[in-house]
């Protein structure tokens, strides 16, 4: 197991190491081919020599090359070819082995609309061109703020300290702050909303509504505003105005998933059963995982339409997903109800009182726990993965498994081929004021070592050192990070069963086309992968995230990470991590391996914010005794002389 750093005890919090359980900077083997990527049917054919050429090019709409690496596929239902490919140079991409046969192009791309094209392919030996002209997506256009709604100078500060009280809970000193921007900007929608945050927050309904409904009649696609206040109108049993802001809120987006909770619950409780369905079904899908109590409100819509074997089956997927929820017993009863009832209605008032639906216990602590989320107001962190807007391909069908299974092998090949890993890692740390603005910074520089192995159970054994090369043996505030650049391992199998994964769609990464892929924890699995450890307790911490992965070869390319709830218990009330992986070559073994380029970490613990940067350079691989040195690093007489004989280079 990793072996915490030594240090003097600092007050109450002795040591704190941030640290993940598998911790391993990491992904998988390099690319073969670039493209195209053969997707095998069931009894692709064999052509030999009688075959043809397919040069597929993607343009914009005018004809000029595509500026988005795209996605192609070549199929055929007549032969059973299923290829798959992306566009290099000059966006062009050539399919070689194809036989004469009818077939269907395929070309998607980061924000524009999927478009598909017929070629007969008649004679052997021929090059066939064929040029696809893709529509600009115009869902995927970028949003303008409507005038005098971006703050600025003085309103702009003022929001942005409201917000940071806010989250730390600080109620009054939060009010003042926002009084001050609402003086300097009083016709700012995000404004109203962050009042409307905090007087309900404080129990004062009448107030909160008042500045929501100043803020929807600002921005009338104000989605925080709109859902907020319909589920404050829910909570007064005021569902048709509910339905209403609701209705408008998941029009505004529709990817909003509390948003189709509320609204579902809204229409269960108005005796509209079949609309109820329809929008916990959305809650469900758009929820990527986290929509899972919507189940419930599912469950009841169907059981109340005479549906009782389908309302058993969606009580039953909410036990499987959630069973220590403090609703399961109570869902367990109205299952044994609805297997027994002679009557297939349903009471609608005892099903919601017996489950504790949120027909009963609304998503409060949802909407507010994160005041910032999707305003346009700049904080000191990046956008979190259920608040970052993406660009996707329109009509781009993601092969969920194959994608997920692609990500998977390529950890589980690092982890046969690899047996320990050195770099020179350089670390910078800040201490931000709640503008994002640093107000101290440190750096360092160590010689990084980590070790994979298998264990005996089918496990992952993950250790990791460093040494610095400085003077400095301590971390910044004695907070060590370790395995920050290790996120991609929850791609690994042994890992992946703990998430919830959905295929979101085709983007773009640098250019890239890549397949978005988000992960959540689920409930009743352990979350193990990472872990906040003091010298005398250790508190687990689930993540959400999102992988970037290359559609030719199923590479990660990008990850992000967010806490799927803060720990109050520990004052860890943000965390947002960012990691980029790129090809390193070592010659000798003629292998590459993606490794971690660089990773930040933004985190919001103890009433401090934090940003640390790592990246990583001059990677040597061992491997059953030996090694490759990729380029020696510059360690000083004095800092070699103290490195212990295990972080030292073996040459070959």
């Amino acid at each position: 197991m990793i072996r915490p750093m030594q240090r003097p005890a600092i007050g109450f919090a002795l040591c704190l190491v941030f640290t993940l359980a598998f911790s391993l900077p990491a992904l998988g083997q390099g690319p073969g081919r670039v493209a195209p990527i053969t997707q095998m049917a069931p009894q692709q054919p064999t052509f030999g020599s009688a075959v043809a050429t397919v040069t597929v090019i993607a343009a914009d709409e005018h004809g000029a090359n595509l500026g988005e690496q795209a996605l192609v596929k070549l199929t055929s239902d007549m032969n059973g070819t299923d290829l798959w490919g992306t566009t290099q140079d000059r966006s062009q991409i050539m399919f070689d082995d194809v036989a004469p046969n009818d077939y269907q192009v395929e070309v998607s791309a980061a924000g524009y609309e999927t478009a598909t094209q017929e070629v007969n392919v008649v004679f052997a030996n021929q090059n066939y061109d064929v040029l696809v002209r893709l529509k600009r997506d115009p869902s995927s256009a970028v949003v303008i703020p409507l005038p005098g709604q971006v703050l600025r100078g003085k309103a702009r500060k003022m929001a942005q300290k409201a917000i940071a009280a806010l989250t730390a809970g600080k109620l009054n000193e939060a009010q003042k702050d926002l009084n001050k921007a609402y003086k300097a900007s009083p016709g700012n929608a995000d404004v109203n909303y962050l009042f409307g945050v905090l007087y309900s927050r404080k129990n004062d309904t009448s107030e909160a509504e008042s500045y929501l409904k100043r803020a929807v009649s600002i921005n009338t696609h104000h989605v925080r505003a709109l859902a907020m206040l319909g589920e404050l109108q829910l909570r007064q049993k005021n569902y048709k105005q509910a339905i209403a802001s609701l209705q408008q809120a998941v029009s505004s987006d529709s990817g909003f998933w509390i948003a189709h909770w509320l609204l579902a619950t809204a229409y269960l409780n108005s005796g509209a059963f079949q609309d109820a369905v329809q929008q916990a079904q959305l809650a469900i899908q758009t929820g990527k995982g986290a929509g899972t109590p919507a189940e419930l409100i599912l469950g009841e819509a169907l059981a109340n339409l005479g549906k009782n074997e389908q309302a058993i089956q969606a009580f039953q997927a909410f036990l499987q997903q959630d069973p220590h929820s403090p609703s399961a017993q109570g869902v367990r009863n109205v299952i044994a109800q609805l297997k027994g009832a002679e009557n297939p209605k349903y009471k609608t008032v005892s099903a919601s009182r017996e489950t504790a639906a949120p027909a009963s216990v609304l998503p409060a602590a949802i909407l507010t726990s994160s005041p910032d989320a999707g305003l346009s107001i700049p904080t000191w962190h990046p956008a979190g993965v259920d608040e970052e807007k993406l660009t996707l391909a329109a009509g781009a069908v993601c092969p969920a498994q194959r994608v997920i299974q692609g990500a998977g092998r390529s950890a589980e090949r690092l982890v046969d081929d690899v047996s320990r890993f050195e770099a020179t890692e350089l670390m910078t740390d800040e201490e931000l004021n709640v503008l994002g603005q640093p107000e101290q910074r440190t750096t360092l520089k160590f010689d990084y070592m980590a070790t994979i192995s298998k264990g005996e159970g089918g496990g992952l054994a993950v250790d990791e050192d460093r040494v610095s090369f400085s003077d400095r043996s301590s971390f910044p505030d004695h907070i060590v990070t370790r395995g920050l650049a290790a996120l991609a391992l929850v791609f690994d199998p042994v890992l992946r069963v703990n998430y919830d994964m959905t295929c979101e769609g085709l983007g773009a990464w640098k250019g890239k086309a890549t397949w978005l892929v988000y992960f959540r924890q689920r409930p009743d699995r352990p979350d193990t992968f990472m872990r906040y450890a003091f010298t005398n307790a250790d508190y687990a911490v689930a993540l959400k995230g999102r992988a970037w992965i290359l559609a030719d070869n199923y590479q990660i390319v990008h990850l992000e990470a967010d806490l799927l709830n803060p720990l109050r218990q520990i004052q860890l009330l943000r965390q947002h991590q960012s990691v980029d992986y790129a090809p390193v070559a070592f010659k000798s073994k003629k292998t590459v391996l993606w490794l971690p380029k660089s990773a930040d970490l933004y985190f919001n613990f103890r009433r401090r914010l934090y940003y640390r940067h790592e990246s990583f350079e001059k990677y040597k691989l061992f491997s059953v005794g030996a090694s490759e040195k990729i380029s020696q690093p510059k360690i000083p007489d004095v800092a070699e002389k103290n490195l212990p004989p295990k972080h030292r280079a073996v040459e070959r």
